[in-house]
């Protein structure tokens, strides 16, 4: 909402927020207000504990639903363990997201069916995980156009510039993949070749290495850096925890491999989270809306700008069609030509 508030062309429109938990919705919705009262935009928030109600006209519907997480998050990690698989997140693939996707889906499809009914020319856009599951079950079960929208490429690009000293906006990048194992095809200053350098800047600075173990040993072996933590990247393969030796040598604290992360954490990152917004309504801690700045090259506009990386996307995707921009984003996407079971991550262009 941050991000939707402090773009320029987005002066007016509305906010429908649904939850099944009357205290969280409530929250949410007090938040809500305050930021558009903060923006000073003519939005409008309404809540609702049954989304039939505020469904009809929706332009775009934003799926960010948890089902069942905190009661199941500790069984995904404590059940597969006890059978020998040691998970840090647990929630892609593997048995851990084998489970959500089990207890997320039918909830998912109850969702779509109704913005069908409800909302036939809406757009779509997952941010939940599984994320590739969820995608190609959405566009399999309803014939909505529905995208999957992931934070892990623009997040990594930022830690690519950390890890290269260089200003992140002087960096060229592509990326492409599958969503949570996509891959820096593309890494440039100026028309030159960043690995190398990349190479040089982990041998020379252990430090740097130790940020981020198994994915330079990803690069080390394959050419490129994977877009997901060393953690959930440390899941997908089975080099790097498949025995206790190798889980000392390359797992790290917290997303960088640490066992049962997720697990151990979740349940109060949901309490800090509430609180954070509680602290922010009392006035106790201050909130900024995102600051805006575009950069203008030739006849494209690029935009460079302090929105939340995590759903930056999300304001993209609306931007254009309100304004005569072009926005570039990653999004996931199914029934591609030459993809037909999988959902693939690729460099998209929307206009106005």
């Amino acid at each position: 909402m941050k991000d939707v508030l402090a773009t320029l062309a987005l002066e007016s429109g509305a906010f429908a927020l649904v939850d099944i938990d009357a205290g969280r919705l409530e929250l949410a919705h007090r938040m809500a207000e305050f930021l558009v009262e903060l923006s000073g935009r003519n939005w409008t928030v309404e809540a609702s504990l049954d989304r039939a109600q505020v469904l009809p006209g929706s332009d775009y519907v934003i799926n960010t639903i948890e089902v069942a997480g905190r009661e199941n998050v500790r069984h995904d990690y404590d059940i597969p363990l006890k059978y020998g698989v040691d998970q840090c997140i647990g929630d892609t693939i593997g048995p851990g997201g084998l489970f959500k996707a089990l207890r997320t889906l039918p909830a998912w499809i109850d969702i779509l069916a109704d913005v069908e009914r409800l909302a036939p020319n809406a757009l779509v856009m997952n941010y939940i995980n599984p994320m590739s599951l969820t995608v190609l079950t959405g566009v399999r079960a309803s014939g909505l156009p529905i995208v999957g929208l992931c934070h892990s490429i623009q997040h990594t690009s930022y830690q690519l510039a950390e890890y290269l000293d260089i200003p992140w906006d002087e960096i060229d990048w592509r990326a492409a993949g599958i969503n949570h194992l996509a891959w820096f095809v593309k890494l440039e200053r100026d028309g030159a070749d960043l690995y190398p350098l990349l190479r040089r800047r982990i041998a020379e600075n252990p430090d740097i290495y130790e940020q981020d173990p198994v994915r330079f040993e990803m690069m080390k072996h394959l050419g490129a850096f994977v877009t997901e933590s060393s953690g959930h990247t440390s899941e997908y393969t089975g080099y790097f925890r498949k025995r206790p030796d190798l889980i000392e040598k390359y797992m790290r604290s917290e997303y960088r491999g640490e066992s049962g992360f997720y697990a151990n954490n979740w349940p109060t990152w949901l309490e800090e989270s509430a609180q954070e917004l509680r602290d922010y309504l009392s006035g106790k801690e201050e909130i900024v809306l995102c600051q805006y700045m575009m950069i203008t090259k030739g006849s494209l506009v690029n935009y460079r700008t302090k929105r939340n990386f995590r759903y930056y996307d999300l304001s993209y995707s609306v931007e254009p069609v309100l304004s005569e921009v072009t926005a570039t984003f990653y999004v996931h996407l199914n029934r591609t030509n030459l993809y037909n079971y999988l959902t693939i991550m690729v460099h998209g262009v929307r206009t106005s």
